[in-house]
């Protein structure tokens, strides 16, 4: 039988209650939406004629979640960011 491999980040290294706290602080930074820092670094990406896809790459490489705290960016949800930020 072939074994799997999983690839987990750096926070499963973690003991149990700095990883809840972790968790945590990250879940409230990310309850309102993106943060003034993200949204200024969207602005500048497309204010560079970065599209969609490439905005949400960038921030997909660099581990940024989401307003509501996902994991993963995609190119409608960086336009929804921009189109409420108008």
């Amino acid at each position: 039988m072939a074994r799997t491999q999983v690839s987990v980040g750096w926070f499963a290294l973690l003991p149990l209650g700095l990883l809840s706290i972790v968790l945590a602080v990250r879940r409230l930074a990310s309850m309102n939406g993106p943060s003034h820092f993200v949204m200024e670094r969207i602005d500048t990406l497309r204010a560079g004629n970065t599209t969609y896809r490439g905005i949400a790459d960038a921030l997909n490489d660099d581990g940024v979640p989401t307003g509501q705290g996902g994991a993963k960016w995609w190119p409608a949800t960086v336009k929804k960011v921009l189109e409420r930020a108008s």
